[in-house]
């Protein structure tokens, strides 16, 4: 036999202790080396058993110490020195059970072909950096180390198991594995215990990760690193888990799901979970009974399913509870059925293909936004019914929702200026909210767009702002009376609805929007209703309609030049009522003729003025005050016996003396050819109210008077409802089309 390195040849361990002889003995036979049941305390000359020696026995022994293919299996010793496995091959099983080490054991660049098992065993520190084991590893079933461990870039074929282990480095990091590939799963549940920091950066892992149980601890820092993590099959950090400190998976990619279900993340000053950019192919869990304490980080996420905090319990009342911007969820978002945030909710940017589910949940971000939703995207509904409660702002400014949005029996209370901010949000379903109860705080809908709106007028605050707002229709048991609608729009501050007297702040286009819905659903009674009432209302705040004016030049500087544009779209500005005349018409237009919209009044107020005229005239023609408007006739003495001033018994009207051609005076006619502005009956031509000054008595000098007021006045309301007419033909053409 040739010459062997130093420490590789049995001869270099004479004379060998009772332990060593008996592991001797077993690795030639390949059995288990029971030094002791138990792993030791003390340190005696029964269970010591020197690192050199074990080493030559991994290494395969010599000619003279054998060793069996089943490698080396050693419980109960205690290990003295460095077992230094660096660049070994070992080609069989490692097995070294319940023992103690006195040194940090070294492997770097080792590789073993058989399982590495530390079980039970205590270390003060573990290198093995690129080690290669081709089958598992296990630091496992009460595995103590008071140092780290560190296996940086090493390659596991089996699994990594370390339940029931623990890991004690709360100065530094606990267990170290950045780049570490292991086949099957990752275990650190079940009694796992870490003190200090976990690292797992850029690993893959090409089944599960399996932390439910374990407690990961590190206060002052990060509890788990696991960023650029690559899972292929789920990760578990629920039923038992705890980690103080926060918890990185940024930029992971996780095969299943995400389950955190029962899991508590501690970190009151920072993060609790940090996963920007992370990909998870099914669902994230954090529900029953799941707790964070700190912020919830999912920037730039992608879930493929579901993200679930059903009866999860988030704590971050000085920040976000959840911070997601722009994340990309396949299914559903729910935190409902006792959830429980208190901090703010951030899903900025955040695209749903399903359901965002928050019946039952609370929010609390007290003076602040609770739920902060700008320009979200949902394909499904919105649900925040049943118990929901948000003490703080819910924001859904430019948010896209395509299907329906339900906060019935929902509560929102708000010291901000709005307890619910819906500006420019897009709702393609049904905007559903009746018995919400808002304590305070206003609802903004200003440019929002809803395909339909179920509501109840007591649902809604005051204050409301509804400029802008475009809904489809009214549905379920939604009021379409003119006057609860009208008291809708009272809701909105007093300079929008007009009550404050101020123009440049009145808000037209709820009313021109409330008088389209109700007109396109056929309640046309109430859509006139609603038009008369905005016409009113627009007379007392000082406007009367709506102008057009060239969109206004703007000039930038831009590259050293000045540019000049302006927009294509004309400028739309409110013309004041300036004088109490133009007030004055625009409220006879509207008392006669209800502004258009009650163009019959106008021929009852005709006929009404007809039948008074023709009961004047008439009596005006039996008490002698009328008379023919032929000079002629009062020149010609055959008529003298018509004539009152020289026959006391005559009147011009009801002489028989007239030739046949001379038309007769009838009251009713008279009155008529009065009133019509264009057209003639003959009857004005022929006949007219004589000057007062000829009146035989007093009482016919008064009616005379009164008779040629009365021609003058319905001369000129004949022109005035003419020309009422027109407008309201030509009005109503036009309204159609509005």
């Amino acid at each position: 036999m040739g010459k062997r390195a130093k420490g590789r040849s049995r001869q270099d361990f004479f004379p060998l202790n009772a332990a060593e002889e008996t592991i001797l003995e077993a690795a030639a036979v390949g059995g288990v080396a029971v030094i002791s049941q138990t792993r030791p305390e003390e340190m005696s000359d029964s269970n010591t058993v020197r690192a050199t020696f074990l080493r030559f026995l991994a290494l395969g022994g010599d000619d003279e110490a054998p060793v069996h293919e089943q490698g080396l299996q050693v419980q109960g010793a205690w290990i003295t020195g460095t077992l230094d496995l660096s660049n070994a091959e070992i080609t069989g099983a490692l097995m070294l059970l319940k023992c103690r080490f006195d040194q940090i054991l070294t492997l770097f660049d080792a590789q073993i072909r058989g399982l590495f098992s530390l079980k039970e065993s205590q270390v003060p520190g573990l290198f093995a950096d690129r080690l290669t084991c081709h089958s598992g590893l296990f630091l496992k079933d009460g595995f103590l180390t008071a140092g780290e461990i560190r296996l940086l870039g090493a390659t596991i074929g089996g699994d990594l198991t370390c339940t029931g282990g623990t890991f004690e480095n709360p100065s530094g990091r606990a267990f170290t594995a950045d780049g570490i590939k292991v086949g099957g799963s990752v275990f650190m549940n079940d009694g796992f215990n870490a003190q200090g920091e976990v690292r797992l950066h850029s690993a893959t892992i090409g089944l599960n990760l399996h932390c439910s149980g374990g407690k990961f601890e590190n206060p002052n820092g990060r509890a788990i690193t696991a960023d650029g993590v690559k899972v292929g099959g789920f990760v578990v950090m629920g039923n038992g888990f705890m980690a103080q400190g926060e918890v990185r998976l940024p930029s992971a990619t996780i095969g299943g799901n995400w389950a955190c279900d029962g899991g508590i993340f501690v970190n009151p000053k920072g993060r609790a979970i940090s996963a920007d950019r992370v990909k998870i192919g099914a669902s994230v869990f954090m529900r029953n009974g799941f707790s964070a304490q700190g912020e919830i980080r999912l920037i730039d996420a992608i879930i493929g399913s579901g993200v679930d905090y059903s009866s999860g319990t988030l704590e971050n009342p000085e920040g976000r509870a959840v911070f997601a911007d722009r994340m990309n969820v396949g299914g559903y978002i729910f935190m409902q059925d006792g959830f429980k945030a208190r901090g703010e909710i951030r899903l900025s940017g955040v695209t749903i293909g399903g359901n965002l589910e928050c019946d039952g949940g609370i929010f609390e971000n007290q003076g602040k936004v609770a739920i902060r939703a700008d320009g979200m995207k949902i394909g499904g509904n919105v649900f925040a019914r049943h118990g929901f409660s948000a003490l703080g702002e819910v924001r859904l400014i430019n948010a896209t929702i395509g299907g329906d949005f339900d906060c019935s029996l929902g509560s929102f209370y708000s010291q901000n200026s709005f307890a619910i901010n819906f500006q420019g949000i897009h709702i393609y379903g049904v905007l559903l909210g009746r018995s919400v109860k808002i304590s305070q705080g206003a609802v903004a809908l200003a440019s929002a767009h809803v395909g339909r709106l179920i509501d109840d007028l007591r649902s809604w605050p005051e204050n409301i702002v509804l400029d802008g707002f475009v809904y489809g229709a009214f549905s379920g048991e939604a009021s379409t009376a003119a006057k609860d609608r009208l008291a809708w729009l009272d809701k909105q501050s007093l300079e929008h609805s007009g009550k404050a007297k101020n123009p440049r702040e009145f808000r037209p286009q709820p009313w021109q929007q409330l008088r389209k819905v109700l007109r396109d659903m056929g309640h046309l009674e109430d859509a006139r209703q609603v038009a008369i009432a905005f016409e009113n209302r627009k007379r007392f705040c000082g406007v009367i309609g709506e102008i057009s004016e060239p969109a206004p030049i703007i000039r930038r500087f831009l590259g050293g030049k000045v540019i000049t544009f302006s927009s294509p779209k004309p400028v739309t500005k409110w013309r004041r009522l300036e004088s109490r005349t133009a007030r004055g018409f625009h409220w006879l237009y509207g008392a006669v003729i209800g502004y258009g919209y009650r163009p019959a009044r106008l021929f009852w107020i005709v006929v009404l003025v007809w039948a008074f005229s023709s009961l004047l005239f008439d009596i005006g023609g039996h008490s002698r005050v009328f008379g023919p408007t032929d000079p002629q006739i009062f020149e010609n003495s055959a008529y003298d016996p018509c004539n009152p001033e020289k026959n006391p018994r005559a009147n011009w009207t009801r002489c028989q003396a007239f030739p046949r051609a001379y038309p007769a005076f009838y009251p009713p006619l008279y009155a008529l050819d009065v009133l019509l502005p264009v057209g003639k009956l003959g009857q004005e031509d022929h006949w007219a109210p004589l000057a007062p000054e000829r009146a035989l008595t007093a009482k016919n000098w008064l009616l005379a008077w009164a008779t040629q007021f009365a021609v003058w006045i319905d001369m000129m309301f004949g022109w005035i409802a003419g020309l009422l007419l027109i407008a309201t033909v030509s009005g109503l053409a036009k309204r159609q089309d509005d």
